[in-house]
Parts: C-alpha cells; structure tokens; sequence
C-alpha cells in the first residue's frame, strides 16, 4: 500500500496485491473530499512516484477500490510490512467510504511461524541467497502493486523449490530504473 504520508491525516493512495502465483494486481484511489493535498507529505511523492494530482485524475472512487478490494482479498490475511500504517490506511478508507473490510493483516515477522508446517527444507537451506536474490531482482520500490509482488515472492521461496532453483540460477541484471508514475 502506499499513501499520502506517515503522519497524522494520511490516507491511502494505493493498494496492491499479489498472491503465490505472482500476478500482482493494483489500484489507484482518487482521495476523498476530506482527504486534501494539504495532508499529502511531498516526501510521499519521492518515495512512491504518485502524485496527489495523479491519484485524483486516475485513481478510483474510493468507495469503488472498497468493494475491489473486498472482492479479491475477502477472508484473506494479507501479508503486510507495516500492520499498523496498512491498517490505519484501509480503515480509513473504510470509514471514508461507510464499506466495512471483509480481510485482515498478517504481519510479515509472524510469517515464520504462519507457513512453518509448509517451508521446504532445501529452501529454509538456502534462504540466505534466496533472500538475497530476491531483492536483486524484486526491489523494493514503494509501488503497491511491486511491493506485494516482493512480499509474495518471500513467501514463495520457502516453499517452492522449483521456482527457488529457478531463481538461484537466473543470471544478475541491472535494475530498472524508476519512472514517474503512470497509468499502465
């Protein structure tokens, strides 16, 4: 998810979501009447790309990204980085939006014990380069939809030993470099 700062006010601009077969998917909310671009942290703008002007052309109605979200994530526990700052955010946009949230949060240090039962033991092996090729090659770049994508691809690591091989033997290559948002 990304947002519109870490402060007091802040609200979503962003939500995305990926599971194990890592097709990420995400969504832009156009801001709520109450949500103004004077609650949006220009320090917000250089971590994830997305401009309050953008997020208000392009995004969705918020009320829409609600019912989106419920449709795909419903009795889910999705995988987070921050429960706390995710939470806030879509309750926000649940209260904004008078639509309650039909999933929750799972932090990612609780993963651990979450998929212990299903880790494979080559993968737990190899983490440590399994670790490290992921974030050679899903960086972390506070885009919602990447973002979910390095989460689920953390996940799927230490589980799937075929794509972990896979991902082992890929050869290195240069970053991306980061554009300006735009819609796909």
């Amino acid at each position: 998810m990304e947002a519109s700062g870490i402060h007091e006010g802040s609200y979503p601009v962003q939500f995305g979501w990926c599971g194990l077969d890592l097709e990420p998917s995400a969504i832009l909310v156009k801001p709520e009447p109450e949500w103004t671009p004077s609650l949006f942290d220009p320090n917000a703008y250089e971590m994830h790309g997305i401009s309050y002007d953008a997020a208000h052309t392009l995004g969705e109605d918020a009320e829409v990204v609600a019912h989106k979200l419920n449709a795909a994530l419903r009795g889910t526990a999705v995988v987070t980085d921050n429960q706390y700052w995710d939470g806030l955010w879509t309750a926000r946009l649940a209260d904004s939006t008078g639509v309650p949230i039909l999933f929750g949060y799972n932090d990612s240090t609780n993963m651990a014990s979450t998929f212990r039962d299903i880790y494979d033991p080559w993968c737990l092996d190899r983490r440590g380069s399994l670790f490290e090729a992921v974030d050679r090659f899903y960086p972390h770049t506070h885009r919602a939809d990447e973002d979910a994508l390095r989460m689920a691809t953390r996940t799927r690591m230490l589980i799937d030993r075929d794509w972990s091989e896979w991902l082992l033997a890929r050869p290195a290559q240069q970053p991306v470099a980061r554009r300006p948002f735009r819609l796909r």
